[in-house]
């Protein structure tokens, strides 16, 4: 169980890689309020070869006067956290993401940071924060100065989101205050990237504070700069000895046939490596950038809020919940361009399968799915996959799915909408839901004999038969309403229970 929940925390390290960038850049998590500290494992020694030490910091600072002195800048940046790994049968249990961003800003607060689940602009006169997994917004008037750490808290993202603009926030910082986490460079090499020659300058940072270790926990990373510009053009974090100490997969090789672990589905055994890597394409300083670029424009259906709610967000969901009341609705285009609703499907069975392509346990499951869908292809049953890949992925799932040969029909819920509604935690998770619309059962996780209860499920569903009691469930829902009043009688002076 020790090893599972390791896993789980390796699968977040590399899946929210967002936050090795900010403990590498910022120095570890804060809260944009809270005075700054430096981390207890900032190096007090000397670098190992101070010349080499010096050589980088010229060419970083040398990029940092250039960005600070521009009076506008632009890239588009693209970021990949990979994990190469096989389970302890030898069968490919690796796992990637990718995410992208743009960034443009113009002197002296005008400014559009569009990300996979967040954006900032600023026109100079309006002020606009989205984020997606809400799908709302706020309006504001612009400040003189835009302050993305207090962005961030409100939009519940990891700051700094962007390296440069992670320079540009802190004009006055030194490259020891934006970069604490930093202990030395150990080279500095003349290397292409693509057609362009630059530099690469190695070093290593301590992520510690990460984990909360008392000993140093160094990561080795690189950064690029062009030779052209002197700009930042890549950062690459090998984050491989994190992943396997995180997995216990850092000691002495075992002997497979003695490992008492459960054999749980998409377990690493081996790790070959793992890497985050983030790139800056299409830099351009001081380029003439449209005004419109710094005003936001809300798509159709996105919410104008005063105020980000976050409390409904921070509840742990329970899908379960849902079971004998009405699936939640849903309809727009499906992936293949032809309308899928659930409305459009009442009189059938349906399977919804929620699902990314990024998910070991959803891949592993897919081909499972897919069996229910063909086994019930000539009979009153849909199923539908609900895609939970980020924008801009249509390719990639497109891809996937030929790979695989998954033929069922699938429908985009990028930001999550939809998983919200059907209060899914985790995926994957599959849905049940009878002729008449209502959830009749919810699997969470993938399980061995999956594709033979769904079938048999099925198959109670298509007499017409409940997979729930009614009965029980109405008690259930009696003890758990008696449960609330008890509860809030207790909270009530005078009127509750003395504390034990």
């Amino acid at each position: 169980m020790i090893r599972r929940m390791r896993y789980r925390s390796a699968i977040a390290i590399v899946c929210w890689s967002g936050f090795f960038w900010g403990l590498f850049l910022s120095g570890g998590p804060s809260r944009a309020d809270e005075p700054s500290t430096q981390p207890a494992t900032r190096p007090t020694t000397q670098p190992s070869n101070p010349e080499v030490h010096r050589q980088a910091l010229a060419i970083i600072e040398q990029a940092l006067s250039k960005y600070r002195a521009a009076g506008s800048y632009h890239d588009a940046l693209k970021g990949r956290s990979e994990i190469v790994a096989t389970d302890k049968h030898g069968q490919d249990v690796g796992q990637s993401t990718e995410g992208s961003a743009t960034f443009a800003y113009a002197h002296p607060n005008r400014v559009a940071l569009v990300t996979d689940d967040f954006s900032i602009h600023c026109d100079g006169r309006r002020l606009w924060l989205y984020t997606a997994i809400l799908d709302q917004y706020t309006e504001a008037a612009a400040p003189d100065r835009v302050d993305f750490a207090k962005l961030a808290e409100q939009l519940q993202a990891e700051p700094p989101p962007h390296p440069v603009l992670h320079a540009l926030d802190r004009p006055d910082q030194t490259f020891a205050e934006l970069f604490p986490t930093v202990r030395e460079f150990t080279a500095v090499t003349r290397a292409e990237r693509g057609d362009r020659p630059g530099s690469r300058l190695a070093g290593v940072f301590d992520a510690a504070e990460m984990f909360s270790r008392p000993e140093p926990e160094l990561v080795p990373f690189t950064l690029w700069f062009d030779e052209k510009t002197g700009l930042l053009g890549e950062i690459r974090i090998d984050i491989s000895n994190v992943i396997r100490k995180e997995l216990g997969l850092d000691g002495p090789a075992k002997d497979d046939s003695d490992d008492d672990e459960p054999d749980w589905p998409g377990m690493p055994k081996h790790v070959e490596r793992a890497v985050a890597t983030l790139s800056l394409e299409d830099v351009r300083l001081d380029a003439d950038i449209p005004s419109e670029r710094f005003v936001f424009k809300p798509e159709a259906g996105t919410e104008k809020v005063e105020k980000f709610n976050w409390d409904e967000l921070m509840m742990f969901p329970d899908p379960q919940t849902l079971i004998g009341k009405p699936a939640p609705t849903f309809g727009d285009m499906g992936f293949d361009g032809k309308p899928l609703s659930l409305e459009g499907l009442q009189g059938r069975v349906v399977v919804l399968d929620f699902w990314a392509t990024w998910c070991v346990p959803c891949v592993q499951s897919m081909p499972k799915i897919q069996k229910i869908a063909d086994k019930f292809a000539d009979q009153p049953v849909t199923v539908v996959g609900i895609n939970q890949d980020s924008k801009g992925k249509d390719e990639a799932i497109k891809q996937f799915l030929t790979d695989k040969k998954i033929t069922f029909r699938q429908f985009l819920d990028p930001v999550g909408k939809l998983g919200r509604k059907y209060r899914v935690a985790g995926i994957p998770c599959t849905f049940l839901i009878d002729r008449k619309g209502i959830v009749q059962a919810v699997h969470m996780g993938l399980a061995p004999d999956l594709d033979d209860l769904l079938a048999e499920q099925v198959e109670t569903l298509l007499k017409g038969a409940n997979l729930f009691d009614p009965a029980q469930l109405e008690r259930d829902k009696s003890d758990a309403g008696q449960l609330g009043r008890d509860k809030e009688e207790g909270g009530r002076p005078g009127e509750g229970s003395s504390p034990p």
